[in-house]
This record gives C-alpha cells, structure tokens and sequence, in this order.
C-alpha cells in the first residue's frame, strides 16, 4: 500500500511532537545503546501510525498496536526511584524484537487489496436490512441479550452464581452488534437501555470500553462514512479519549468502591486528584508535567520494569502452559497449574505487556513465537470483520480489539481468553440456531 506524503508527514509530525513533550517534560537519559534501540521503537511506533492513519478505519490493529511501541519510546527512569528503574538493553531488545514479529505478520495477512476493496466498498455502501432480516435480527438480540444478562439476574434474584456466567455474559456483544444491524433507532435505544440499567447494580471497567468499541465499530460497519460522519466520529473518539485521560483514571479508586459513590463524592475525588490531595502516587512520583497526565504515564510505562524484573527475577519456563491457557482453563483443569500462572511485578503496578508470558513460555527468542500468532490471529479477525456486514464479525472483531488496545499493559488473549471465548459463543449460537447463522 502506497503511502501519501501528506499521511506520512503528519504521522511523523506526531511522532515527533510526542518524543519532543516526553523530553521536555520527563527527560531520557539513555546510554548510547539504548538510544539507537529507542530510535528503532520510535520507527515502529511510525510505522504503526503511518500504516494506521491510512487505514479507512480508524479503529484498526495498527492504532491498536501503537500503544506497545509508544510505551516503550516514552518511558524513562527518572520518574520516580520507587516505581521505575532504568531499562537495560536486553529489556529493550525483548520488546523490540516482539513488536518487529507482531508488526511483520500483521502486515502479511492485512495487506490483501482484494480485501482492502472490499472493504472500501461496504464502507461507502449503506447497509439497508429487509423486513425479515430485521425482524430477525431483533429476536436474536433479544435472546443473547437475556442469555447475556441470565447470570446478573440469577444472582440478584436466589443468590446464586451460574458456573458458566462469566462465559454467558459474553452474549451482549452480538445482541448489540445486532441491534445496530437493525438500524432501528427505537430498538437500539432500549439495547442500551438495558445495559445503562445492569450498570447500576454491576459497573465493569472493561465492559465499558468493549460496548464503547463496539458502538463505534457497529457504526463504522452499518452507516455509511462521508467526510462529515467521519469527523463526526472522531470527535466522538477523541472525547473518549479524554474522559479515559482526565475522569476514569482519576475516579479509579472511586470507581472499584461503588458504595461510596455519590454526586459529591465524585466532584470531591476530582478535585483531589488534581491538587495532589490524599494522591498517594502524588508522594512517591516526581513529576514535572499535568497532574492528569501522572497516574496515565506510569500506567502505561510500568509494564516495561515489570518486564525486566520478571527476566532477572523469574527466569523459568512455563512451555506453552500460558498459550495454553483458554484451552486448560475451560477444561476446568487450570488449577493444577495455578502456581505456574503467577508473575511477580517489582512495585504494586502489576501490569506486565503482553510480552511477559511469551517470554515465560518460550524464552528470550522463542517468545516471538506467540508474536507471531497474535499479529496473525488479531490480522484474521480484522479481515472477516471488514469483508462482511455479519454481525458476529462486528461482535468478534469489537472484543479482539479491547484485548489488542491493552497489549501494552497485559495479556488478555492468553490470561483473560475473552477474545477466544467470544469466538465460540459466535460459533456455537450460530450453530444452534439456523436462523441466525447469516445474521
């Protein structure tokens, strides 16, 4: 794919921007060494950018992926002595190496231009459904959306906890995928309806930000995109990313004690958190930048320390049990290697990059094994999503990609299995019903 030079000077312009605030605000102070190998994760991360900015969808694996190598270029040492230590070489090199073999083979198996126009095509196109397809569509949504809900409810109502509800509760991505599908706006209102209304007796973080990819991919997929919507909807991303930056990270806490919640107790929380108030990082962190910007750095760069400990510290071999996992854990056999599935970070940041459990299996070089099929997986599931209107692909793809955003801070794929298990609900509902296999 050829790239314009308008793409790429303002790919490089952002690249540049960013090291350039990064060293003004925080500082690097690399060895010669580590210099020349933050210059090539600077050309990954351009890479990443520039093949994403060209992508017609803006929520594609490259944007996705940019956060690994963005980690990485922006972490430096002097933030803090107690959450940070400086990066050796071989820690930047372990990364390096994973995001060339992630990058390499994403780019074989979505450089495909049959697809490429395919998916032009369907984006220009509007997506009209028949009677039939609507009807449908509606009773399908409905059924996932109870099958999704079937675990809250049991819970609420007897007490008890069905065994399969984490499971289950996956079913709400298709039932929305579907309601878009509808274009019924009256039905897609009640859809979230629903949900708006589990959020107040049962808030997850992480649901959040799947429903919030898959309106934004739903939309993507079902209207057509001309220059206005397409603004349109990267203002709608952008306040997304913002809310993210200066509401979720400082309502953290408030957040995981919902008891405490309350108007007040959420203006106070703001406050505090931006005039260093009872901010326990605020003590232990020197720095110079936005009070906002604090807690988001060291959530995006602490993965990195944890990396390096687990190499100087854990050191052993796990042989394919953490690639393994979704298969051993739905075989209910995963508590016979309980021990084996820790990692020990080196400060109460326990976040590690997708990478760590990748070294763990198959060691320094091996881990661009498991690279590789991520990069080639993640690449699968982008290219059904974009050659068809189905509504499972919308789904898949809308979940894969909440795994694929966090790669920079854990391994979602292999220690949460999410975007595994969404891939055999599809399959299995579809198999179930006949007349929702083409939905």
């Amino acid at each position: 794919m050829k790239v314009s030079k308008r793409v790429f000077k303002r790919s490089l312009l952002l690249a540049i921007m960013t090291i350039i605030v990064l060293w003004k605000t925080v500082g690097f102070s690399d060895a010669p060494n580590v210099f020349v190998l933050r210059v090539i994760a600077t050309a990954i991360l351009l890479y990443c950018l520039i093949k994403g900015v060209k992508n017609r969808d803006i929520l594609n694996p490259y944007i996705y992926f940019a956060l690994v190598p963005f980690s990485l270029v922006i972490f430096t040492h002097s933030i803090s002595s107690v959450y940070y230590v400086p990066l050796k070489a071989s820690t930047w090199f372990l990364g390096i190496i994973n995001m060339l073999a992630y990058v390499v083979i994403l780019s074989l198996v979505m450089n495909k231009k049959q697809l490429i126009e395919k998916n032009e095509l369907i984006i220009q196109k509007a997506y009209e459904p028949t009677f039939d397809e609507i009807k449908s569509l509606q009773f399908h949504s409905i059924v996932l959306m109870c099958i999704g809900q079937f675990e809250l409810i049991l819970k609420l109502t007897t007490g008890i906890r069905f065994f399969l509800g984490t499971v289950t509760s996956y079913c709400i991505f298709p039932a929305i995928a579907m309601a878009w599908k509808t274009k019924k706006t009256g039905f897609i209102l009640g859809t979230y309806a629903v949900l708006l209304l589990t959020w107040t007796v049962q808030f997850n973080k992480s649901v959040f930000l799947a429903i919030a990819l898959i309106t934004i991919i739903a939309i993507r997929r079902y209207y057509p995109m001309n220059k206005k919507n397409s603004r349109k909807l990267y203002i709608a991303i952008g306040i997304m990313g913002l809310f993210f930056i200066f509401v979720a990270f400082p309502l953290k806490g408030l957040v995981q004690d919902q008891s405490n919640f309350s108007i007040e107790s959420f203006v106070t929380a703001i406050k505090d958190y931006y005039y260093n108030k009872n901010d326990y990082y605020a003590k232990s962190i020197d720095w110079n930048g936005l009070p906002a910007l604090r807690f988001p750095y060291i959530y995006l760069t602490s993965a990195w320390n944890n990396v390096q400990y687990v190499l100087e510290t854990q050191n052993t071999r796990t042989y394919g049990l953490w690639m393994l996992k979704p298969l051993i854990s739905w075989l209910q056999l995963d508590g016979y290697f309980a021990d084996l599935y820790v990692l020990t970070p080196r400060s109460s940041f326990n976040t590690f990059t997708y990478i760590t459990v990748l070294f763990k299996d198959f060691g320094y070089w091996g881990s661009m094994i498991g690279s590789c099929f991520l990069g080639w997986f993640v690449g699968r599931i982008y290219n059904n999503y974009r050659k068809t209107y189905s509504a499972y692909h919308v789904a898949m793809y809308a979940v894969v990609s909440q795994a694929a955003i966090e790669m920079f801070f854990s391994n979602h794929f292999f220690g949460l299995f999410y975007p595994f298990t969404i891939l055999i609900i599809c399959w299995c509902y579809r198999r179930l019903f006949k007349s929702a296999r083409y939905l």
